[in-house]
């Protein structure tokens, strides 16, 4: 267990004198705020006892890492799923439009726990650690009585970051010597804390990644359990394939999946461990009397994306809704407000208010949230909007009551696309395309290759980054697929001005709360410990025709209307699930199949800047009506492409167009054999003319 490191004693003294002195400065002022202030006096004293003289809340902060809030019951999945968590709900309040202020967990850890966005708190990126000057949710508690310690699955949540600052325990180890992660390892030791505390009060902050992929590493018997639910076929079923050309979806072992439906039954399965894990939290609470004062609040630091904007399954690239809601059930002292839901917009910088609410002390004057039990009380939270970043592209999004606006990024689409999903081109045209070879240095040693085409870009994965700004009705179009800073400019406009105006309000709280610490250094073991989850925090590199990604501009691109290939997708996927389930290909599906191939070509010659997205779809048609026995012939289907690139290109593009070259000449070589043909039968049927005159 890792100990934290005390600041220096005179800086403590310092940050308790100043809570002191605005203690006092709220009391002459009268303060009545029913929002996150605390009453005036010796912060410390409150925090010991209450109002009543009783012992101060237990305050409970649990982390359950990727959980997306539609996949608990109380947010509308089966009951099977989340039975303790849903009945949780029931003595707490449930907030069902909670954003998280970043898709991935470092910076939302951070905002968690000091009430600052990650632009005021400056922890954007792994080589950055949190400033001396910022009083951490833990500092605060510590210094008015408060035992504190915290459990967390190591990875971004580990220490070195400042997440530790104040805890006076912080175990973020993420595997034991038995192998075991998250709540498996630490579960018995967080409530012997409990149980040994005696009447202190105390701050448990909880963490787990048992969610997070890949989701097949709960335990046997619960993946058993869900994969027995039925897995119907799904719309996006399709982008499973394209997923298992990525590094990412190999690493959370994705291609072991061919249904989405597939896919959440384990990913289920894992939010159901935690269910049981925090039960026994919960359960611990009540056996030590400390369950009816307690402020419990469940919460996660992002959501995941299931192929929503039909990017990839995972977290940290996009902004949408997919990516950054996360569930939010606060469970507050003597149940108040028990049992009902709240549809105001908040956002995980209200959380650090919220825990030092329960404890009656005043929150750092920085702080940019509130706490949430003003919203239970009838009131409002300080600020009607919520704001967030993303590293990945340097990308900000602001909430205003049914808009949210996304900036843009100055990045080439690939430069977000290389390190995040590592992009394979498909077997079936690897040899005949462009581009050079994509080098990751693994945690470790040794590094791994993917060799993917930018210029073709054959699975259209720069379609799916958003050059520009975006502007969504979250009302009317929930999933975020409706683009509409073109018809409503003038919102957007504005938008953009008031996000601008956030963002420099948080750059000012940054300069100001700004000291010289050194950059973050990962060790080995954390960068292995992030490379099982997917977070591959390590030196990259390209090289070949496609050239350094890192120095490629932003390139703008022709987006195509993909729905007619995205409807053959999903007919070639039935006939990748039937095979790899070992079944034959039945006549009708087979028929239907090889009507794909009229629009796959049609579609080429219209779109002939991403004949390639073609091309190889018509190969695998190809190949597995060859592996099934019959074959098919595409070459008039090539033919009729090739002729529509070639038209579009003038001769010396043409020349250079790898694809264009190989089809002519393909083409060129079948006239050649046609002719050769002809004559062999010409002279064959003279031969016997001439045998029957004679």
């Amino acid at each position: 267990m890792h100990q934290t490191t005390p600041r220096s004693s005179a800086g403590r003294a310092r940050r308790f004198s100043a809570l002191v002195l605005i203690g006092l400065l709220a009391a002459a002022c009268g303060d009545s705020n029913s929002g996150s202030g605390a009453p005036g006096g010796d912060p410390r004293a409150n925090a010991t006892k209450g109002a009543s003289g009783q012992r101060s809340p237990t305050i409970v902060l649990i982390s359950l890492d990727t959980l997306r809030p539609g996949r608990l019951g109380v947010y509308g999945n089966s009951p099977d799923v989340s039975p303790s968590l849903d009945a949780f709900a029931r003595e707490a309040v449930v907030f069902d439009d909670a954003l998280s202020v970043a898709p991935w967990t470092l910076p939302s850890h951070m905002t968690m726990l000091t009430g600052l966005d990650p632009i005021a708190h400056g922890v954007r990126w792994s080589a950055n650690r949190l400033s001396s000057k910022v009083e951490t949710v833990a500092e605060l508690l510590s210094a008015a009585g408060y035992t504190t310690a915290a459990f967390a699955d190591g990875g971004f949540v580990g220490t070195g970051w400042g997440l530790e600052d104040g805890f006076a325990s912080f175990d973020s180890k993420h595997r034991d010597e038995q192998g075991r992660t998250g709540f498996a390892r630490y579960l018995d030791q967080a409530c012997q804390w409990l149980r040994s505390s005696g009447d202190k009060p105390l701050f448990l902050f909880l963490h787990s990644f048992d969610v997070h992929a890949p989701y097949d590493e709960c335990s046997p018997e619960l993946l058993t359990k869900f994969r027995a639910r039925p897995t119907p076929d799904g719309e996006l079923d399709h982008e499973l394939y394209k997923g298992s050309h990525t590094g990412i979806a190999t690493e959370m072992r994705m291609a072991n999946y061919q249904r989405i439906s597939e896919l959440l039954n384990d990913y289920d399965a894992g939010v159901h461990e935690v269910d049981l894990a925090v039960e026994q939290v919960f359960r611990t609470l009540r056996e030590l009397g400390r369950w009816d004062d307690a402020l419990v609040i469940v919460t996660s630091d992002h959501g995941e994306s299931f192929y929503d904007q039909r990017l990839w399954v995972g977290h940290g690239v996009n902004l949408t809704d997919d990516e950054i809601k996360v569930p939010l059930l606060v469970k507050f002292p003597g149940n108040e407000g028990a049992n009902t839901r709240i549809a105001t917009l908040v956002d995980t910088v209200d959380l650090a208010p919220t825990l030092l609410d329960a404890a009656a002390v005043a929150p750092s004057p920085v702080m940019q949230g509130s706490s949430l039990r003003a919203l239970v009380r009838g009131g409002k939270r300080s600020r009607s909007y919520a704001f967030g970043h993303t590293v990945n592209g340097e990308r900000y999004f602001l909430v205003r009551g049914d808009l949210k606006y996304i900036t843009g990024t100055t990045l080439n689409p690939f430069q977000i696309i290389r390190p995040h999903l590592e992009p394979r081109n498909p077997t079936v045209v690897d040899e005949m395309l462009p581009g050079g070879e994509y080098v990751r240095k693994l945690a470790g040693g040794g590094e791994r290759v993917s060799r993917y085409s930018e210029a073709a870009d054959v699975f259209g994965f720069a379609d799916l980054i958003a050059l520009d700004a975006r502007l969504y009705d979250r009302r009317a179009d929930p999933h975020e697929r409706t683009d509409l800073s073109d018809s409503r400019a003038d919102d957007a406009r504005r938008m953009g001005e008031a996000l601008l105006r956030v963002e420099q309000e948080s750059a000012r709280i940054a300069a100001q709360l700004a000291d010289t610490s050194a950059p973050r250094e990962m060790t080995v073991h954390e960068q292995k410990a992030l490379a099982e989850l997917g977070y591959l925090a390590t030196d990259v590199g390209s090289d070949g025709e496609d050239g350094p990604i890192a120095n490629q501009a932003r390139v703008e691109r022709p987006r195509p209307d993909m729905s007619e290939l995205f409807a053959t997708d999903q007919i070639v996927h039935r006939v990748r699930i039937a095979r790899r389930s070992g079944l034959e290909l039945s006549p009708q599906l087979r028929s239907e199949l090889l009507a794909c191939l009229e629009p796959i070509t049609a579609w080429g010659e219209l779109n002939t800047g991403h004949h390639f997205r073609a091309h190889w779809r018509l190969r695998e048609i190809e190949q597995m009506c060859s592996d099934g026995g019959e074959a098919v012939d595409i070459a008039p289907s090539l033919r009729r492409i090739s002729a529509a690139v070639a038209k579009s290109l003038n001769r010396r593009e043409a020349a250079f167009d790898p694809e264009v070259k190989r089809t002519l000449q393909e083409e060129l070589e079948a006239r050649r054999k046609e002719r050769r043909e002809r004559r062999k039968q010409d002279r064959e049927r003279a031969q016997s003319e001439q045998e029957d005159g004679g």
